[in-house]
């Protein structure tokens, strides 16, 4: 399947994917190292198309394919096919998490693609499982990259999920706004902060 996929031969990746699944080797954790395996730089497109022609014959591959993929997608910097990856995966029946979250915030590298981090903060906020810290920082330095600290002000004011921010995230936060001199975001943060009974690190004091 690999040879012909490479070869652009459709018609044989279907006759073989066919025979697979016939003979019971066709499942989920073989076809996956079968995605992972087409996954190189400069053949996101062959790994793509045979991710196509798997689920159209209603055979399935996990969500570590499409990650896989669509991380591709995004260094390769074809914003748009990662795009469609997505909206591909989500047909599939995988929801976005924070891997899927955390690949596509590297979508957004200066001020000129800005304009995907609302797209972005909305599939965080449906997400089925509160963010973590990893996530919630690499949001943070998104909005930094593309020069949106009122995106990063609205998030201070809503965390995403039950807790809060934690002492190393306030102090991130803190000193982003300290550095964009925003002096009445840096109270409100250590204001929240405190109300929420978050205990300053010294790392949040030096930043602070």
């Amino acid at each position: 399947i690999h040879a012909c996929a490479e070869n652009g031969d459709s018609t044989m990746v279907k006759r073989y994917l066919s025979k697979a699944n016939a003979l019971g080797v066709a499942d989920v954790a073989n076809l996956t190292l079968l995605i992972k395996g087409l996954t190189t730089p400069g053949n996101e497109a062959v790994a793509e198309s045979v991710l196509t022609e798997i689920t159209n014959m209603g055979l399935h591959v996990s969500q570590a394919s499409y990650h896989g993929l669509l991380h591709s997608r995004v260094v390769a910097q074809n914003h748009r096919a990662a795009w469609r990856l997505v909206q591909e995966m989500q047909n599939a029946g995988f929801k976005p998490n924070a891997v899927t979250c955390s690949i596509l915030l590297k979508t957004v590298m200066h001020p000129a693609h800005a304009y995907q981090l609302p797209k972005l903060l909305q599939m965080v906020e449906a997400m089925e499982m509160p963010s973590d810290d990893v996530l919630l920082c690499s949001i943070m330095q998104a909005c930094l990259r593309a020069e949106r600290l009122d995106l990063l002000a609205e998030l201070s004011r809503r965390p995403m999920g039950d807790a809060p921010f934690s002492a190393p995230l306030y102090g991130s936060m803190i000193k982003a706004f300290g550095q964009a001199r925003d002096m009445e975001q840096v109270r409100i943060l250590w204001k929240d902060m405190t109300a929420r009974g978050v205990e300053p690190t010294a790392v949040t004091l030096g930043c602070m």
